[in-house]
């Protein structure tokens, strides 16, 4: 162990780093939770700094020497530091490009206070010299020293795993001279690059491409840069940002200019009041044009301090370190959303409360007024213990270490009481909430409908069982409850009768009705939906309905009239050419009669004379008072010899027709007379002809007839036969 602790403290590079990496490592697995609370970059939260010196990070051809200069930086980290990756500034040092060494006064001053609130401080070394007497020298001083920046910012990258850097947060610092570097490196395009420093008269030597000196370090590409810390600086033309032309222009910068600068000037003018040099753009310049392309910025003006007034005023460096480290906070800071959540809740209401979850990031969550029940990385669930004011906070702390508060308040309230009670009468519910302190209300009574009263009325228009839901809410949260509500709906008992013949036929329109219990009026009862009712006798009948259910019944009636349909029976007699006919029908209102000469009669029992003697067909049709009817023909033969039998009916044959009724198909059976056989033809009450035939389908299909009574007819060749068929 102590062998372990040797290497940790010794100042052996890479190393050395790579060890305090591992046990950082481990340090971030077993207190997560230290990170709550932390108030890193803000404040001082580091005792140390450790300093590394000396490190090479290019070589470039200096003003005034043939040899290639090696450029140095330093780098000053808080001690014991355990991230992965950590944000960095790269400080150049004032000078007017002519002295000045990354380590000298106050610079590690900025290095150590930058360090102990937890960034990465790098001092760099960049070219100096340029002819005092050439104002196009002085130009090309200024860009070998934003070149040597931007060759710095290039070597960082390629190593900024060995020096756990991240690179999403780099930042640009200096002073004076240092900060000029810093804004043309930032700002100007290789459109905007200086004539000069391609070469001049008296320095022919063309400087290259801003990312063409010092090293070859990634690829020999641009850096970007997060954000500039300016002290003093200035820009050679504050056109150079140009959202329009270049957006990545969009640099935050935040500037402490002294307003009494000679050196400098804070808005515009010579640097030192000397016109050999060029009209540079200020820190109110430079704050003024990043307003008008909207890039986030800051002034600090140090009113009537001159330049680099942290020399002789200490009090200076602590105000910006402070002031700059809260400016690059929220440059590096989560962005937090806004915790979803009830902001008002009852007594007793488990909630839960969360924002969006970012990668890397830890959440340290606050509640006031409330128990913790669960905590899940970016949301937890918590139980309202009293009523009250209460509160919902969480920090975020992002990879780096950076937070974000977001804050809730919650009014907590009591619940409402979501019992409600009820009364009915044949269907009709009254409802009454127990709350009448509720602000909303609603109910759904299960058949389809609701309600937003608070003591609602409603009508079901059907027996049986419904789940009424009941909401209620305050000003802080809702209740509900269920209950199954019985329809006590009462039946309504109706039914229409058609009387055909013998039959009552019942067409059902009751409703709500769980039992039927019908009386025919003929001793006769059913218990059912469906009835039918066969008479034996004409007569008048009353039929009843007793429509029940669980909660009521109800009755109704009415009288049916049964008229029997006649049967159609007569015998003849003859004296010579005169028939008498005695008519044995039952249940006839009307006779109708063919004697088949030509002549008809509607007597009872008619008496016909016939003209010749001959083979005669008499039919007789006979109707009830319902309109029903039934026929019947016989042939005879008249003579007029009157010393012989005058009349002779024709042999009735035996005609079997099964089964009746039926409801599709019908058999016949003439027996021996099917050899006689003319024609078949079915008739309804009314005495139309719906079917004819010439042959017999045996069986004959009478599905396609609607239901009822209708008259099948034979005709042979010597008589004619009627048979009654009901169809069902």
């Amino acid at each position: 162990m102590s062998f372990l602790f040797f290497i940790l403290e010794s100042k052996l590079g890479k190393v050395k780093r790579l060890f305090l990496f591992l046990f950082g490592l481990y340090t971030i697995q077993v207190s997560a939770q230290s990170i709550c609370g932390q108030n890193r970059y803000l404040e001082e939260t580091f005792s140390n700094v450790e300093l590394t010196t000396g490190i090479e990070y290019g070589s470039a051809d200096p003003y005034g020497l043939i040899n290639n200069q090696t450029l140095r930086l330093d780098i000053y980290e808080p001690e014991g530091d355990t991230l992965e990756k950590r944000p960095f500034l790269i400080h150049a040092f004032g000078g007017g490009f002519l002295i000045g060494a990354r380590n000298e006064p106050d610079i590690p001053n900025w290095g150590t206070q930058y360090a102990k609130r937890g960034f990465v401080f790098v001092s760099i070394d960049y070219r100096l010299g340029f002819n005092v007497t050439d104002q196009n020298s002085a130009v090309r001083a200024a860009y070998r020293a934003a070149q040597d920046m931007r060759a710095a910012l290039r070597f960082l990258a390629d190593s900024a795993e060995v020096y756990r850097l991240d690179m999403d947060n780099v930042f640009l610092t200096g002073s004076s001279a240092g900060c000029f570097a810093a804004l043309i490196q930032t700002f100007m395009k290789e459109s905007d690059r200086p004539a000069s420093t391609y070469g001049t008269l008296l320095e022919p030597q063309d400087l290259g491409c801003a990312n063409c000196s010092g090293n070859n370090n990634n690829n020999n590409q641009e850096v970007p840069v997060h954000g500039i810390v300016n002290n003093w600086g200035a820009l050679l033309d504050t056109a150079f940002i140009n959202l329009a032309t270049d957006p990545a222009d969009d640099v935050p910068v935040i500037s402490f200019h002294g307003t009494n600068d000679l050196i400098v000037p804070y808005s515009s003018g010579y640097p030192f009041s000397v016109p050999v040099f060029p009209v540079v753009h200020g820190s109110e310049l430079i704050h003024h044009r990043l307003d008008e392309q909207g890039i986030y910025n800051r002034l600090y003006p140090l009113i009537g301090l001159g330049h680099e007034p942290e020399l002789t005023n200490p009090w200076v460096t602590d105000t910006i370190v402070e002031n700059a480290a809260a400016f690059l906070y929220e440059l590096m800071r989560p962005q937090t959303d806004a915790i979803i959540g009830k902001k008002s809740a009852c007594q007793g209401d488990v909630e839960t409360y969360s924002v969006s979850a970012h990668p890397n990031s830890h959440y340290c969550w606050e509640i006031v007024g409330a128990n913790l029940l669960n905590e899940n990385h970016n949301s937890i669930e918590v139980e309202w213990l009293s009523v009250g004011q209460g509160s919902i906070s969480v920090v975020e702390y992002n990879a780096i270490h950076a937070k974000t508060n977001q804050e809730i308040e919650v009014s907590v309230g009591l619940e409402p009481n979501a019992d409600f009670n009820y009364n009915s009468t044949d269907g009709l519910f009254d409802f009454s909430a127990s709350d009448s302190s509720g602000q909303n209300y609603f109910w759904d009574f299960g058949d389809g409908n609701s309600s937003l009263l608070e003591n609602p009325q409603h009508q079901y228009s059907d027996t049986g069982s419904f789940v009424v839901e009941y909401l209620i809410s305050n000003a802080y949260c809702s209740r509900s409850k269920s209950d199954t509500v019985v329809s006590d709906l009462c039946p309504e008992a109706d039914f229409t009768v058609e009387a055909i013949d013998s039959h009552a036929y019942i067409s059902n329109h009751s409703q709500f009705g769980t039992d039927a219990l019908w009386d025919f009026g003929n001793g006769l009862t059913y218990s059912g939906f469906e009835p039918h009712a066969l008479y034996d006798e004409n007569g008048n009948y009353p039929i009843q309905l007793i429509l029940s259910n669980a909660f009521c019944s109800d009755t109704f009636s009415t009288v049916v009239e049964i008229v029997h349909c006649p049967i159609a029976d007569f015998e003849i007699s003859s004296n010579a050419l005169e028939i008498e006919i005695y008519n044995h029908s039952s249940n006839n209102f009307l006779n109708y009669w063919d004697f088949g000469n030509g002549n008809a009669s509607r007597q009872e029992n008619p008496v016909q004379l016939f003209d010749s003697a001959g083979i005669y067909e008499i039919s007789l049709i006979v109707f009830n008072s319902k309109n029903c009817s039934d026929t019947l023909s016989k042939l005879i033969y008249l003579e007029e010899d009157t010393a012989t039998v005058g009349i002779h009916e024709i042999q009735d044959y035996v005609l079997e027709i099964y089964p009746v009724p039926s409801s599709g198909l019908l058999n016949i059976d003439l027996g021996q007379g099917a050899s006689a056989f003319v024609s078949l033809s079915i008739w309804n009450l009314g005495g139309s002809q719906i079917y004819y035939s010439e042959s017999i389908d045996n069986p004959l299909n009478i599905a396609h007839l609607a239901d009822g009574i209708y008259l099948l007819k034979i005709k042979m060749k010597n008589q004619v036969l009627i048979r009654k068929i009901v169809k069902t």
